[in-house]
């Protein structure tokens, strides 16, 4: 079995196939452009080791969050695979990145001009009516984003300690979410486009939100 075999079930199976069209992929035609691929003279032992590398990637990924070996785990490393299946995918705007924020948070952001995506105020709220008001940031935890990553921004953005920092890293991840810190809108928006901007620089999942302070 190669990597090209996986992305065919994928794209036959629900779940990959409405992943995989979240992420900008047309499935229908993936599907035909693969059958005939595979149709193809190949040596399918010379692609086994990349097809091994990237599922026991996966699966080490996925014991170390101790949750069940995913489509999207698979898909997201073969990402970074030399292969056809990469390819064709690459050519339709799929992104690893992408791929990353919907397995994280079941939505795909729209990116602005600027190549980032847009803050979610939560709630609601009309952020024109209320741009003197407080807002909390919210750290919305991923399988992903390391550790690491967070208790550094933590502490550089929004001057936590490292007890701190490390403690508010549990926690969302315990938790699903977090506030991390508290401001006015623009100053808020800021922060949160600062952060953003570092998280896909490294290629991170994390995301960010904003909900008005009690």
């Amino acid at each position: 079995m190669i990597l090209e075999h996986f992305l065919l079930a994928a794209v036959i199976e629900p779940t990959g196939a409405a992943m995989l069209e979240a992420c900008g992929a047309d499935v229908d035609a993936t599907r035909v452009k693969l059958a005939q691929f595979l149709e193809r003279p190949t040596t399918p032992l010379d692609w086994k080791p990349t097809y091994d590398a990237v599922v026991n990637g996966a699966r080490v990924h996925a014991v170390s969050i101790g949750k069940p070996i995913t489509i999207g785990h698979v898909l997201a490393l073969l990402m970074h695979a030399t292969c056809y299946a990469r390819s064709l995918l690459e050519d339709q705007g799929v992104t690893r990145l992408g791929l990353l924020e919907y397995i994280s948070h079941g939505t795909i952001h729209v990116e602005s001009a600027a190549g980032l995506p847009p803050v979610t105020v939560v709630h609601g709220v009309e952020a024109a009516a209320a741009s003197s008001s407080l807002y909390e940031i919210v750290l919305h935890n991923d399988d992903f984003t390391t550790r690491e990553f967070v208790v550094d921004i933590l502490r550089s953005l929004f001057d936590k300690c490292e007890d701190e920092a490390n403690a508010l890293a549990r926690a969302v991840h315990e938790t699903g979410l977090g506030v991390i810190g508290t401001a006015k809108l623009r100053a808020a928006i800021k922060k949160i486009t600062k952060v953003t901007r570092l998280a896909r620089k490294a290629e991170f999942p994390l995301r960010l939100s904003l909900r008005p302070a009690l």
